[in-house]
């Protein structure tokens, strides 16, 4: 075998490997940034934040305890629920649940998988929202996540391969 087709043999596997990984690679991101975080955030999250700030939403959100046995008794898809004396928090094991169940309940809102339900009319149409923005802010919402994917998919990085097969960064 001549030296020539000996060092294409060997540099054929390297090829193959390094554009496995680059593959490995680009899936690895596209899964970071489509996949959606927000579903871990949890009650429990809240109720800290709602401890380190001021006003309506602390307020509201004071003496929040957890009560998943009783909030999601019978609640199709409820997976968390805290109660405080004018809230209940309940957490859905998807959007579409959370959905659901806020259309069931007027006057509740819905922040993704998370429903606020207001149990008494003490808090003010400020601290609803208030309580709500706080909820909002513990993670990013769709139009920001669909901005970022817009700013990407813009030229900020792009990675792409040329027919000879070499890669352009």
């Amino acid at each position: 075998m001549t030296e020539t087709r000996q060092n294409k043999v060997r540099t054929k596997p390297f090829i193959i490997l390094l554009a496995a990984l680059i593959c490995g690679l680009i899936v690895f991101g596209v899964w970071l940034v489509t996949r959606d975080s927000r579903e871990n955030l949890t009650i429990s999250a809240i109720a800290e934040s709602a401890n380190q700030t001021d006003g309506y939403a602390s307020e509201a959100l004071d003496g929040l305890e957890e009560d998943t046995a009783t909030l999601c008794r019978g609640v199709s898809g409820c997976v968390e629920g805290y109660a405080s004396p004018t809230v209940e928090l309940l957490r859905f094991d998807s959007k579409e649940g959370a959905a659901e169940f806020s259309s069931e309940n007027v006057g509740s809102y819905q922040s993704d998988w998370i429903v606020v339900v207001y149990t008494d009319g003490s808090l003010s149409d400020s601290g609803r929202q208030e309580v709500e923005d706080l909820i909002d802010s513990m993670w990013k919402s769709e139009s920001a996540r669909s901005q970022f994917s817009q700013k990407v998919g813009r030229g900020s990085l792009e990675i792409g391969f040329t027919g000879s097969g070499a890669i352009s960064c």
